[in-house]
């Protein structure tokens, strides 16, 4: 038996976790530079704001109903999961962590008897322990358990709830019930191309889905559909891997919050990025193999678009090698062709794990112990207390245009609240 542990509306719920007076009130998140709608409240859901919406227009949805704006605080978003992945290990011995508000639980170590107890106790301890609600489905392969967690996210087939917020499908019967409920588009591995092509064949439900023949799913499908064709049926296809494979990519992608056509300003942007770019791959323990640079246009110049690759001799998450690299592309995209770029993407492929690198007879390896110190640095007293060919006033415009921003309250002393009871009590002297 697997669980599938999903904070619920996770952005706005760590917003609120610092401002209970917020507990009821419709709440968005907005992207860097405070674009577009990423994260919405279920009051938020209800009054009808779709998700990817361009901020400028819900203003007046807004407005007239008094909706709170944030924009994205992804290092307080990032400490709270932390801390919440934290609690789940506490508890539970083999833990996957799928994405920043979701984890895979491998609940079979336990006696079948204890599932159900153990579900709702985690999802109380959480709550407990951090203050973020949490939704658990559990189900025999990865897949039932995302089904059976969107169940009860979605209020449906209330006869499968163990408790509120824990759902779980368990019997042939309950999978075949479940299954006759979900639109086949709200499958986990089922993409919107697929959709389209499932439903000219007459296919609507999950049920519909797992009728077809293993020929015919193979013949329009990737490997990807196949599996989920498998899981739904019960099939463990996806297996359980509580330490992530490598990934095939690394990327980094911001808009920014003008569009620039200074070669200086531009290259300054490229820096600042490469940065937290760098920072990125040695936290998921690669080196890069191979490293690209594109830089888009502006809303008038969307035909506008450069892009430049480099094979590096030895494969390195170094941000000393990595500004060079990504230096000399930015220079040669422009001189090629200046335009005014609105977007900088900064990726990583062909990556390799820390713990294996090939050397090069022609060129030294470098002292990753430098860029280690340097993280701890940073961990220590606060992002970007100490970069590398850039200043502090520069970093500023890491995160773009960030006007409705929350305070860091876990990871910046500064920005912890302050309570000043002397002006509302007076302090009495012992006689």
């Amino acid at each position: 038996m697997i669980a599938l542990v999903d904070c619920n509306n996770f952005y706005a719920s760590c917003e609120r976790l610092f401002r209970p007076d917020l507990r009821h009130t419709p709440i968005i998140v907005l992207s860097n530079n405070d674009g577009c709608v990423v994260a919405r409240s279920d009051e938020s859901k209800a009054l009808g704001i779709p998700m990817g919406v361009p901020f400028f227009e819900v203003r007046e949805l807004v407005g007239r109903h008094q909706i709170e704006v944030f924009s994205s605080n992804y290092t307080l978003y990032g400490d709270i999961s932390r801390r919440v992945m934290e609690v789940i290990g506490e508890r539970c011995p083999e833990v996957e962590v799928y994405s920043i508000d979701e984890a895979f639980v491998d609940f079979s170590v336990f006696s079948g008897d204890i599932w159900e107890e153990k579900a709702i106790e985690l999802r109380q301890v959480i709550w407990d322990k951090v203050g973020i609600p949490v939704s658990v489905g559990l189900g025999q392969t990865k897949t039932l358990a995302k089904l059976a967690n969107h169940l009860v996210k979605k209020r449906k087939l209330p006869q499968l709830w163990l408790g509120q917020g824990v759902a779980v499908i368990s019997t042939v019967q309950d999978r075949h019930e479940a299954l006759r409920t979900v639109q086949v588009g709200d499958v986990w591995g089922i993409g919107r191309a697929s959709v389209g092509k499932l439903q000219s064949e007459g296919i609507h439900t999950a049920f519909d889905f797992i009728q077809c023949s293993s020929q015919w799913i193979r013949q329009y499908f990737t490997i990807t559909g196949w599996r989920t064709w498998r899981e739904l049926q019960g099939h463990h296809e996806l297996p359980f891997n509580p330490a992530p494979p490598i990934p095939q990519s690394v990327v980094f992608s911001r808009s920014l919050s003008e569009c620039l056509w200074s070669s200086k300003r531009i290259q300054q942007r490229v820096k600042i990025f490469t940065q937290s770019f760098a920072e990125k791959l040695r936290h998921k323990q690669v080196y890069a193999s191979q490293v690209s640079l594109v830089l888009s246009g502006g809303y008038g110049e969307r035909h506008n678009l450069g892009k430049r690759n480099r094979h590096l001799l030895v494969p390195s998450n170094d941000t000393r090698i990595l500004l060079v690299e990504f230096e000399q592309m930015c220079t040669e995209i422009l001189s090629s062709n200046p335009f005014g770029v609105h977007r900088v993407t900064l990726a990583a492929t062909e990556l390799v794990s820390t713990n294996v690198q090939q050397l090069s007879l022609f060129q030294a390896p470098t002292n990753h112990s430098i860029m280690q110190l340097l993280d701890r640095i940073n961990q220590k007293f606060g992002r970007g207390t100490m970069r590398v060919g850039v200043t502090p006033k520069e970093m500023k415009h890491l995160h773009g245009r960030q006007r409705f921003r929350s305070p860091r309250y876990t990871t910046r002393w500064s920005e912890l609240p302050v309570v000043d009871i002397s002006k509302r009590y007076s302090v009495l002297s012992e006689k």
